[in-house]
């Protein structure tokens, strides 16, 4: 279960999100939704602590020590790792690193969370082969589309099978089947035991999720419960 209460973002006398709270079930892809500014990004980034915020996380009944959920990097040792939690981060913009091929962006998280090569490398192939990409594995970033950047990225999270993973947008630079095949893979990767959020302006893809969850004006409301 992922448990959030009373998340509270501001950013100088500017509240942007206001006592949000939530009850998520493994297993369950909640999409989440509202205007552009209504504080969907800043969401995600406060359950990856990577905001300032006031309020609780707690996954499984554990809470990190600063009282959030935060995300591995590009690895090492954090208040996340060390709770037990695993943690994947999708960012809008995708968050590649442009010096290294699409495999390499996969591999060498994996490689930093202590992973024998040879592993890292299957688990690599694997995951981009879910995605569609195997032919564009040692492509480097800028010889990539918007959209298989995007891919690539999403690959990345799954690669290291986190129990929360937080997408921003996933889906926004694709086609209808590779939308459809990301929203798939996330769905699959909830049922082995995860929490799965995701932000979305598309309706077709909050449809698949199994609840949907709207900001407006610093506050969130159910607009679709999650399903039983």
């Amino acid at each position: 279960m992922l448990t959030v209460d009373g998340l509270t973002v501001r950013f100088g006398d500017v509240v942007v999100l206001r006592d949000v709270a939530l009850r998520i079930p493994v297993g369950t892809v909640l999409a989440i939704t509202g205007d552009s500014g209504s504080g969907k990004t800043i969401l995600l980034h406060a359950l990856a602590d990577l905001v300032a915020h006031d309020g609780t996380v707690t996954f499984d009944d554990t809470v990190t020590p600063d009282g959030a959920v935060t995300p591995d990097g590009a690895g090492g040792t954090n208040a996340a790792e060390a709770a037990g939690i695993d943690v994947g981060l999708v960012p809008q913009d995708g968050g590649l690193a442009a010096l290294l091929r699409a495999d390499e962006n996969v591999l060498y998280p994996l490689l930093a969370r202590g992973r024998t090569y040879d592993d890292a490398a299957a688990r690599t192939d694997e995951v981009l082969a879910q995605v569609g990409l195997t032919d564009f594995r040692h492509h480097y970033v800028d010889e990539l589309s918007g959209g298989q950047q995007q891919r690539v990225a999403v690959a990345r999270a799954l690669a290291v099978r986190p129990r929360l993973l937080l997408a921003d947008e996933p889906t926004s630079a694709l086609d209808p089947a590779n939308r459809a095949r990301v929203m798939d893979l996330l769905t699959t990767h909830a049922r082995t035991g995860a929490v799965v959020l995701v932000t979305s302006h598309d309706e077709e893809i909050t449809a698949l999720a199994d609840g949907e969850y709207a900001l407006e004006e610093g506050g969130g409301t159910w607009r679709r419960p999650l399903r039983p």
